[in-house]
């Protein structure tokens, strides 16, 4: 009995290695999700932008792309009225909310005053005076979908959302999939809700500050009627997912990998078609799960698979007395329109998963690559076929003698790789290539604001910095910020190049940009490593290589190659050079792009349908250093550089690959090219000489030598 409980407690060590893997990241996600939230806000303001947008969901949460899906953006018109309370009515009031009283967190919206409303709002009150969900998402759905012509239609609709991409002339979040869930504004919260701020919980979560940060916090009614009901076409939804958003990026590490663990379940063994909706089971009673969890059970006295069980005991509970209660409101039940059938089948799923814990946790992550690796590592060791991800492992390891030695070598394999992958941060610093090709549409007509508008944003958000971020992340993302400005200024400077009216403000954007790239030389990560300057500096060449300034560029070069070389073992390079080119469709492409002085390599990434791709430093330095010694016409030097490319990228990470091998197709190609030039010249003739050096340059004008000579 001892053996089997030390090998459980082994088992469970080692599935949260596999779990705290895949969750790597998260305090960067929430970083850059806070910033990005930040950014959107000061430009909405700079710009008299006529809504407000509000990125919702588990992207938004910190949670990895392995438990995502579309994401959600709330998008509020601020000439819509705000919803009030009965409490609040007053003479100027047009939109009073009705509680349902059966149906907690369900409302009608009673229209008070039609004169004082919006024109597009007159048409969707039907005669007793409420405003229609459906009627509403229509009038929503004209401001500018991304497939312009499309006409809406009730398939497109997704409970509150309609499914899609949104874009305007002035937003684009089409950079990832999401939904557009159109809202009302509450005045404040429900008076309802008071409860949740007072109740007594059994630990400190959330803790009186985070409940008055929360109580802060906008709360919205969306268009979707309680399931099942006859009047659904003007019931609305309260909807309290900014303060979700907050309460899980503030949940203790642990909370979240329970969370993480059991969305993977879900995603993988307890599937529902679409045709059953509403759903039995969804992520947001997941959620609403964890948020309990986190009031009732510390994170100190439980371990992470431990939570998982509580969870789903909570959940299998819930289900076995048909009530889930509402996390905010909990008089309102989550579940009370399923039917006893239903349920039950919804609680023995949820059994199953509970009774094989450990194999359902490793073949849930079995899509990720951490679980991908320990499942197939552990299968082989105990020569197990895997079948469809669910494997017997948990009945083999208690009836093997020497289980207790395999897993903890496995876990010390993982720990070590933990230790690795925390060299490389996922996101390592703030970048969002949208708003750069924004800018620089915006540029078209205005580049004098356009010029301003960087620091307008960035700098309030950079002087607050320490109090938007998780602590300990204000250092590495205020560097990284200052990286971004002055990124931001030398793609909109490519665009001002050939302008001789901008001369002035092009000569001053200039030296903002070595400010901003100076302020940001030195990037300092959470953990006190560095990068000891040369992200910084290889932004620096970077900018004068898209600037054609090529003066003394491949010294820098060789400066930063000796100064990487030195000081390999302990410097820690971003991962995060942004090579941002353009807007892959058409229909939203920039007329400029930072690199448009590089047109092979801006058709080889628009060929690849991204708009950005990420890139190690050194690898961008090495080929800038080729491109210039290309146009002397030092082929015995480019090749070797090609080969010390070829080298490096074997000992870099996979999702490095991309953009080098773009590198050393497009140097091997030109290399070739002026190699049959130099064969055509053999016999030295000077008519063929100047004839091959000029298609040479006719060549070499889409690669990047515009305006220069070769070396022959």
């Amino acid at each position: 009995m001892t053996d089997q409980k030390n090998i459980h407690q082994a088992m469970d060590k080692f599935a949260y290695e596999i779990i705290r893997l895949e969750m790597n990241g998260r305090l960067d996600r929430i970083s850059s999700s806070r910033i990005t939230h930040k950014v959107f806000e000061q430009l909405s303001i700079w710009l008299d932008w006529p809504w407000h947008v509000d990125l919702v969901g588990s992207k938004q949460e910190g949670f990895p792309i392995s438990a995502t899906s579309d994401g959600d953006a709330m998008v509020c018109i601020k000439a819509f009225p705000i919803v009030l309370w009965k409490s609040q009515e007053k003479e100027n009031t047009y939109v009073i909310a009705e509680q349902d009283p059966n149906q907690h967190v369900y409302l009608r919206l009673k229209v008070v005053d039609r004169g004082c409303l919006d024109k597009d709002f007159i048409s969707i009150i039907n005669k007793d005076g409420y405003l229609k969900t459906s009627d509403f998402i229509k009038v929503n759905y004209p401001y500018e979908p991304l497939n312009k012509g499309e006409d809406y239609n009730i398939e497109m609709r997704h409970g509150p959302s309609i499914a899609g991409e949104y874009n305007s002339e002035f937003l684009d979040l089409s950079t990832c999939p999401t939904d557009t869930v159109p809202c009302l504004k509450c005045q404040s919260w429900p008076p309802f809700t008071s409860n949740f701020f007072t109740r007594i919980r059994q630990v400190n979560w959330p803790s009186q500050k985070l409940l008055d940060k929360v109580k802060g916090l906008e709360c919205h009614v969306v268009p979707v009627g309680y399931p099942g009901s006859k009047s659904d076409d003007i019931e609305w939804r309260l909807s309290f997912s900014i303060a979700e958003r907050e309460l899980v990026t503030e949940m203790f590490e642990p909370h979240a990998n329970c969370m993480l663990a059991l969305k993977l379940i879900k995603k993988k063994y307890i599937v529902y078609s679409d045709a059953e909706k509403p759903t039995p089971f969804c992520s947001y009673f997941i959620k609403t799960a964890c948020l309990w969890m986190c009031e009732t059970f510390s994170h100190i006295d439980y371990s992470v698979m431990d939570l998982i069980r509580k969870v789903l005991d909570w959940l299998i509970d819930c289900y076995q007395q048909k009530d889930l209660p509402h996390y905010f409101i909990p008089q309102h039940n989550l579940i009370g329109h399923l039917s006893r059938e239903c349920c039950d089948n919804v609680k023995e799923k949820l059994t199953a998963v509970k009774r094989n814990l450990w194999t359902k946790v490793l073949g849930s992550v079995y899509g990720g690559i951490h679980g991908h690796v320990a499942l197939k590592c552990m299968c082989d060791a105990f020569k197990i076929t895997i079948d469809n991800g669910d494997v017997a492992l948990e009945s083999k390891l208690l009836i093997y003698s020497k289980a207790i030695e395999v897993i903890i070598e496995y876990i010390c394999s993982y720990l070590h790789s933990s230790l690795c992958s925390q060299v490389n941060y996922e996101l390592q610093g703030y970048n969002h290539p949208y708003i750069t090709n924004f800018l620089l549409n915006f540029m078209t007509w205005n580049p004098l604001i356009t010029l301003s508008i960087p620091e307008r944003v960035i700098l309030p958000i950079i002087e607050h910095i320490e109090e938007i971020l998780p602590k300990g992340y204000g250092e590495m993302f205020k560097t990284s910020l200052y990286r971004y400005l002055g990124d931001i200024y030398a793609h909109l400077l490519v665009s001002l190049r050939n302008s001789d009216d901008e001369a002035p403000a092009r000569s001053l954007y200039q030296t903002k940009l070595l400010h901003y790239y100076n302020l940001g030389s030195e990037m300092v990560f959470p953990d006190n490593c560095s990068d000891y300057g040369i992200g910084g500096r290889v932004l620096v060449i970077q900018y004068h290589y898209i600037m054609e300034k090529y003066k003394e560029l491949k010294q820098m070069c060789d400066s930063i190659l000796l100064d990487s070389c030195l000081i390999e073992n302990n410097c820690r390079l971003s991962s995060r050079i942004i090579l941002q080119v353009d807007s892959p469709r058409p229909s939203r492409s920039s007329p400029f792009s930072g690199w448009a002085v590089d047109e092979i390599f801006l058709y080889c990434v628009k060929c690849s349908n991204k708009m950005t791709l990420v890139c190690h430093p050194i690898m961008i330095v090495l080929y800038i250093k080729a491109r210039v010694l290309l146009t002397e016409g030092d082929i015995a030097n480019t090749l070797n550089l090609v080969t010390h490319i070829k080298e490096c990228k074997d000992k870099m990470q996979y999702f490095y690959h991309e953009t080098t091998n773009m590198f050393i197709t497009i140097i091997e190609s030109l290399v070739g090219l002026l190699g049959i030039l130099r064969i055509i010249c053999v016999k030295d003739k000077p008519k063929q000489l100047l004839v091959a050096k000029n298609r040479f340059l006719v060549i070499n004008t889409v690669f990047n030598s515009k305006r220069r000579d070769i070396k022959w």
